[in-house]
């Protein structure tokens, strides 16, 4: 009896685990991002490059926040956009955050967003899955919009 408790306890166990971990649920958790929102698209500059507003806010002393990108399968590296180390963006200030990331125009990316403490170490951290950087165009009013024949 005590081998089937055990057995369904580190069951119970890695299913809470797995849940919570599925639910974006950390120990890093009070970092919390407000912008950018998934399936986020931002216009393309003349030089390839969108600036991508980052705000937020973050319950713990930070020293400040960094931000990057990275390039999401299938797209190629350096053919549909560059993966970015990380920049600071801004110096948290009242347990709120803004400012901007550039961005070269490519695939879709993930945006990942950190907080560091005086020493440097990562006291929190954020991802955003789906962020893009291209052409953004408005469709609307006609039914050659829905497909039609």
């Amino acid at each position: 009896m005590s081998i089937s408790f055990f057995r369904v306890s580190r069951c119970a166990l890695f299913l809470a685990v797995a849940g919570l971990a599925w639910c974006g649920v950390t120990g890093a958790e009070s970092l919390t991002l407000t912008s950018p929102m998934t399936y986020a698209v931002f216009q393309r500059s003349t030089a390839n490059v969108a600036r991508i507003p980052i705000t937020g806010s973050f319950s713990k002393p930070a020293a400040r926040i960094e931000a990057r990108v990275s390039l999401n399968a299938p797209y190629r590296e350096g053919v549909d956009g560059r993966t970015t180390s990380f920049k600071e963006v801004a110096r948290s200030s009242a347990g709120e955050f803004k400012g901007t990331l550039e961005v070269p125009a490519g695939g879709w990316y993930t945006l990942t967003v950190r907080a560091l403490d005086t020493k440097g170490a990562v006291i929190g951290e954020s991802s955003i899955p789906k962020v893009g950087v291209g052409e953004v165009f408005v469709a609307a009013g006609h039914s050659f919009c829905s497909n039609f024949q």
